[in-house]
């Protein structure tokens, strides 16, 4: 449903006008007073409350207690399934089912956008933990010190940025690559990869299905260019 002052995509339904609250299972809409995108759902407005699909956010405050979450504002202490936007000193986030700690930003996510001083990221599913960056995810963008990264379905670690991956971006000292389903694993850059792009210290190259591991760039490939210092090559198979 579209309407004037409404966008909606959905799966299950997209109930949405100027004034309309809906509960719904999977969607996202966007109108004047209200922003939303999510599975499950997501709603942000100036000044209002409600209750829906496992939550209950209670505006400038951000306190609630609802269907299976709690968030506690100022030191963003949460364990949430179906919850907007929490702005704290250490974490601002809009979440589906999640959990964040505290300024250090630990926490288990389906669904959340988490910014703080070691984690920055928009999220479907995934856990980040500290300025180290560690993390199991789902569709996420995670960008730190030692780890930039858009990523559907993957774990990044730490600064050295660690990770199984499938189809993302990860962006380190040791390690910048787009990737579509990969490992990438340290400075060294250990990875399996299925359709990737990757430049670091001692490894350049655009592949489909490779493995590259290390500085020295060993590699099983299917369909890839590798240029390194001990390693040029233009191969199929």
């Amino acid at each position: 449903m579209e309407t004037t002052g409404s966008d909606g995509k959905d799966f299950g339904r997209d109930v949405e006008t100027a004034d309309t609250d809906g509960e719904v299972f999977g969607w996202g809409v966007e109108t004047v007073g209200r922003d939303r995108e999510d599975f499950g759902w997501d709603v942000e407005t100036v000044g209002r409350d409600r209750e829906a699909f496992g939550w209950d956010v209670e505006t400038v405050g951000r306190d609630g207690e609802a269907s299976g979450w709690d968030v506690e504002t100022a030191g963003c202490d949460g364990e949430a399934f179906g919850w907007e936007d929490v702005k704290t000193t250490g974490c601002d986030g809009e979440a589906f089912g999640w959990d964040v700690e505290t300024a250090g930003c630990d926490g288990e996510a389906f669904g959340w956008d988490v910014e703080t001083e070691g984690c920055d990221g928009e999220t479907f599913g995934w856990e980040v933990e500290t300025t180290g960056c560690d993390g199991e995810a789902f569709g996420w963008d995670v960008e730190t010190a030692g780890c930039d990264g858009e990523a559907f379905g993957w774990d990044v670690e730490t600064a050295g940025c660690d990770g199984e991956a499938f189809g993302w971006d990860v962006e380190t000292a040791g390690c910048d690559g787009e990737a579509f389903g990969w490992d990438v694993d340290t400075t060294g850059c250990d990875k399996e990869v299925f359709g990737w792009y990757m430049k670091a210290t001692g490894c350049d190259g655009e592949v489909f299905r490779w493995d590259v591991e290390t500085v020295g760039c060993d590699r099983e490939v299917f369909g890839w260019d590798v240029e390194t210092a001990g390693c040029d090559g233009g191969a199929f198979g």
